[in-house]
């Protein structure tokens, strides 16, 4: 009852950041190094109103190809920047002029593929050019913003508004509809099968029940499934590493679980862990709780640290060389990723407002406000 009262509060929580930045919160963990702060190396400011949504749910996207870049969509376009000097390398409007609040982009070596939310919209960016590959309307229904959407060699796969996967070619070609029992609130398309994570709550529970799935590419034929009664998988990605599946459930007394791909047979779970966003790195699990960030160990399961942050968001987690890097509650903090300990923050947006989702490569941090990109140095103790 008390962890769905808390999911319920985070919940709240999340829809008041998409129009109120905290900029200052004095119960926060001790800044070991206030006097140090990262070093600002470019800012890239949104040519277009940011879609609130937007700034808290899509993260920036690294693509390292042919020339080290970064990925942000939070205007109502995809604008590609260069990492070095934060230029922009091209800009492409989002179809119809609509905001974009998928978690993750949906790409691969050649193209992002996307969809418009409750729209019958999909299309397909260049990712060399940045031009509009194609754009086509989906005569057999409407699609719908989840988390992650997938794709394999062959296919793309878009969740929709219905219980349903609409799978399409790579040049936009329908090809069929896969039925499902409950919506697709992520999807990874990968070693011919086709991974998908479910939420539902049945009128008679007070906790959310959690399903992943797992199809063949071919007949979409259910190989194996998963269920828990100990919360849906709402918000979290559904990440295949090594031949293990990992999610983490909500609105639930909470659960994360790593599942053997090919068999479905669990490798472990840890429960009382709420889940909104988590990355691997380093042989352990970095995960927002809300409250907390949590590090577990990827082959066990086990806790290996937690750090409280008093009040709770949603955004995601990075890490490079040895630290993890978080936004919460507008600020920006940098944690040892073997203690939790918290090195540096919170580092504020020198635009005022709130810091919100990041990511981290080649020596630096791009994070999001509502205004702006920014670019810095990733942190050193020395």
């Amino acid at each position: 009852m008390m962890r769905q009262l808390i999911t319920h509060l985070i919940f709240c929580c999340f829809c008041i950041s998409v129009c109120i930045s905290c900029t200052s919160c004095s119960e926060q963990p001790a800044n070991h190094n206030p006097e140090e702060p990262l070093r600002l190396l470019w800012a890239y400011e949104y040519s277009k109103e940011v879609d609130g949504l937007s700034s808290v749910t899509l993260q920036p996207e690294i693509i390292n190809t042919p020339t080290p870049s970064v990925i942000v969509a939070l205007d109502r376009q995809f604008t590609r920047l260069s990492q070095e000097e934060g230029s922009i390398i091209w800009q492409q409007k989002v179809p119809d002029n609509q905001a974009y609040y998928i978690n993750i982009l949906n790409y691969d070596e050649s193209y992002i593929y996307g969809k418009i939310h409750q729209s019958t919209i999909y299309f397909a960016i260049d990712l060399q050019s940045g031009s509009l590959a194609w754009e086509k309307q989906n005569s057999h229904g409407e699609f719908y913003h989840y988390p992650r959407d997938g794709n394999n060699k062959k296919h793309i796969y878009l969740s929709g508004r219905e219980p349903e996967i609409y799978v399409f070619s790579k040049k936009g070609e329908y090809k069929q509809t896969i039925q499902l029992q409950k919506r697709a609130r992520a999807i990874n398309a990968a070693n011919n099968k086709i991974f998908i994570k479910q939420a539902w709550k049945p009128d008679s529970t007070e906790s959310a029940y959690g399903r992943i799935v797992s199809l063949d590419t071919e007949t979409h034929q259910r190989n194996w499934q998963y269920e828990t009664t100990r919360g849906g998988f709402y918000y979290a990605d559904l990440v295949l590493d090594n031949g293990t599946l990992y999610t983490g459930g909500t609105s639930g007394p909470g659960i994360f679980v790593a599942l053997d791909a090919a068999t479905g047979q669990v490798k472990w779970e840890h429960p009382g862990l709420l889940t909104f966003r988590f990355t691997l790195a380093d042989g352990k699990i970095f995960v927002n709780d809300g409250q907390y960030i949590v590090a577990l160990d990827q082959q066990t399961g086990k806790e290996l640290w937690r750090q409280d942050f008093t009040y709770a968001t949603t955004s995601n987690v990075a890490y490079l060389d040895g630290y993890v890097y978080h936004a919460h509650n507008g600020g920006l903090y940098v944690m040892d990723a073997q203690t939790g300990e918290v090195e540096s923050g919170p580092l504020l947006s020198p635009d005022g407002s709130g810091f919100y989702n990041l990511n981290a490569a080649n020596g630096r941090v791009f994070v999001q406000s509502d205004f702006h990109l920014y670019c810095y140095q990733t942190y050193n103790r020395e």
